[in-house]
């Protein structure tokens, strides 16, 4: 269970045939929809979750949904690097909870062919892209992203009441200013292939592959 793109469905092709491995995936279209899920269910049948680094104590001290992971099964985790092998995002109590697989920044994802590339949020706000933004259902990226518009980073993610409400003033201003709100990823993605939206909040990288693979000229600024 976890983000489209996430389950590598082409470069793993090779190694379910080799290792005779079926994966079904559950895509999310919000982190907390995975806690949710595993909450509710001692017995849901998922043995592969995704976790964002963020949220690792609330994964890790606090749901009962983990087990540990028997790291001489995952040989490659030993050529990362020392942060991603040690820290406490993924270990505690000589017991590793987690093996982080990708890392990156979150940026804003622009039609290139219709736009130029926006040079800070608050640009999305302007009457230009009236109509034109693409948003995700997504809120704890939501709220991150807001804050560091805002100038909020140092602090995230232990904002302030004030702070949070600071934030969700400027999400509310930048919905005004949405053709809608995406349930997924993926969704967005059809949203720039079908010419409803120039710009994405937050963006992804993965957008600019798959909207791309539909000949859509879809970029990425930070």
């Amino acid at each position: 269970m976890s983000f489209e793109g996430y389950d590598l469905p082409t470069c793993m092709e090779a190694w379910k045939k080799q290792n005779g491995v079926t994966i079904s995936p559950t895509y999310i279209g919000d982190q907390n929809e995975v806690q949710a899920k595993l909450s509710l269910s001692t017995d849901t049948g998922y043995d592969l979750i995704t976790y964002f680094n963020g949220i690792a104590p609330l994964f890790i001290n606090e749901l009962d949904i983990l087990q540990p992971i028997d790291i001489d099964q995952v040989p490659n985790q030993k050529d990362l690097y020392a942060l991603f092998r040690t820290k406490d995002l993924w270990v505690k109590d000589s017991n590793v909870w987690g093996v982080p697989f990708t890392f990156g920044a979150q940026g804003c994802n622009y039609n290139a062919d219709k736009t130029d590339p926006p040079q800070s949020w608050h640009d999305l706000l302007t009457p230009k892209y009236k109509g034109l933004v693409g948003m995700v259902d997504e809120v704890f990226t939501e709220i991150v992203l807001g804050g560091r518009a805002l100038g909020f980073g140092d602090d995230l993610p232990s904002i302030t009441k004030d702070q949070l409400a600071e934030i969700k003033g400027f999400l509310i201003e930048l919905k005004k200013n949405a053709r809608g709100i995406a349930p997924s990823y993926g969704a967005l993605v059809d949203m720039f292939a079908s010419g409803e939206i120039s710009v994405a909040f937050p963006g992804w990288a993965a957008i600019n592959v798959w909207s791309q693979a539909r000949s859509v000229n879809v970029q990425h600024t930070m």
